[in-house]
Formats: structure tokens, C-alpha cells, sequence
């Protein structure tokens, strides 16, 4: 919630006690003027009297500073507890760093000028297969990225789900586009070999960079998250 959020519920506490004061201090005065009305101004009951209405206020004022120590040690609790668990997150985020880095600096780092294609292939006995880093990258790196997403907090684990989402999107588009009965390859009107292996390799290339894409602004989002988080340790 933040400091200003904290201040924000304190001073509700204390608004709100101050009233239920003000509620008790007017039905008890109300009381004892009834009191001293209905016995004739009996000084020795309405002493008692004041006895009770001051033990009463006393117990009032003593409840409410009660309500402020313990609010306020709640929070005071709740700020340390937050703070112990931020070494973890960072770990888990700095995880996470170490495998997109390697994903968008090596495994999609895009290179024009190589012909190998990453993702498709032409297989002479079914025209084309998907080769296993497409499984790797839309996959299981997605999976093992979660194990670290999960534990920092709900803000990381929106960009995690966001990012599985636009992976998954575009994987799918990418099997739809490769397929031969897909729009993409009815336009392209392949009539050799040769025009099949180029457009396989176009629509190889376009996802390499797509994908490399996504990978490298969930990158970023993480490296944004670890620095927040190192400012918040206050090491």
C-alpha cells in the first residue's frame, strides 16, 4: 500500500475514535443531567455518578490509543515482514534474467544473413516438420520462467501471463501460416521446391524476430521490477 496509504488508515483510526469519544462523552453527559434532574441535584449520586462517567471516558481514551499501538504495529510488522521477503523475490527475478538473456542474446538472436532455418523445416515425406526449438521456446522455457514469476508478486506474475499469452498467439499463427492450406502459402503460389523451402524460410525468419520480440520486453519489464525492488531493500 505505501507510506501514504499507511498515514491514510492512521488517521482514519484516529478520526474514528475521536468520534466514538465525542458519542460517548454526549450520552453520558446527557445521562447525568437526566440524573441530577431526576433526584434533585443528590450530590452524593451524581459524585458517583461523575466517578462512573470518568472511568467510563478513561476505558474510551484508553481503547483508542490501544487501537493506534496495535494498528500501527501491525503495519510496522507487516512493512519488516515485506522486507525480509524481498531478498527472495530479487533472486527469483535475477533468475529469470539469466533466462531470457540467454533466449534473446543467443537461442533468438537474429542474424539476416543466415540461411538455417529455426523453427520449420522442408521434410521430404510430409512437406514440412517444426523442428524442437519451437517447443523449447513456446514451451518449456514459458514453463520454467513461471517457477521463478509465481513466487515475486502479483505485478510480475501479470507480465508473466501476458507474455505466455502473446507466445502462445503467435505460435499458433505461425503453425497456421507454415500449413499449406493456409492463406499465406495459397498467395504466395509456390510452384517449385525451391519457392516452398524460400517460403518456409521467410515465415521462419518473421517468427524468429517476432518471438525475439516478446522475449526481450518481458526482459525488460523484469530489469525495471529488479530495480524497484533494490530500492526497496535500501541495502
Amino acid at each position: 500500500m505505501g507510506e501514504a496509504g499507511d498515514l491514510k488508515d492512521i488517521k482514519m483510526n484516529i478520526v474514528t475514535g475521536f468520534l466514538v469519544l465525542i458519542g460517548v462523552f454526549t450520552v453520558l453527559l446527557s445521562w447525568l443531567h437526566l440524573l441530577g434532574w431526576s433526584y434533585g441535584g443528590n450530590e452524593v449520586l451524581i459524585s458517583a455518578a461523575i466517578g462512573l462517567i470518568g472511568a467510563i471516558v478513561g476505558g474510551a481514551i484508553s481503547g483508542v490509543l490501544t487501537l493506534l499501538g496495535v494498528s500501527i504495529s501491525i503495519r510496522d510488522s507487516a512493512k519488516l515482514r515485506e522486507k525480509d521477503d524481498l531478498p527472495g523475490k530479487i533472486s527469483r527475478i535475477e533468475n529469470a534474467i539469466d533466462i531470457l538473456e540467454r533466449v534473446t542474446e543467443i537461442d533468438l538472436a537474429f542474424d539476416a544473413r543466415s540461411h538455417k532455418n529455426r523453427f520449420v523445416q522442408v521434410d521430404y515425406s510430409t512437406m514440412y516438420k517444426i523442428l524442437d526449438d519451437y517447443n523449447e521456446l513456446t514451451e518449456i522455457i514459458p514453463k520454467k520462467l513461471k517457477n521463478d514469476f509465481i513466487y515475486i508478486d502479483a505485478e510480475a506474475y501479470q507480465m508473466y501471463l501476458r507474455f505466455k499469452d502473446q507466445v502462445q498467439l503467435l505460435g499458433m499463427t505461425f503453425i497456421n501460416e507454415v500449413g499449406l492450406e493456409s492463406e499465406d502459402y495459397k498467395d504466395s503460389k509456390v510452384t517449385s521446391l525451391a519457392g516452398f523451402i524460400d517460403f518456409l524460410y521467410k515465415r521462419d525468419k518473421k517468427f524468429t524476430y517476432q518471438l525475439g520480440m516478446i522475449y526481450a520486453d518481458l526482459h525488460v519489464q523484469l530489469a525495471l521490477k529488479h530495480e524497484q525492488l533494490i530500492e526497496e531493500l535500501d541495502y
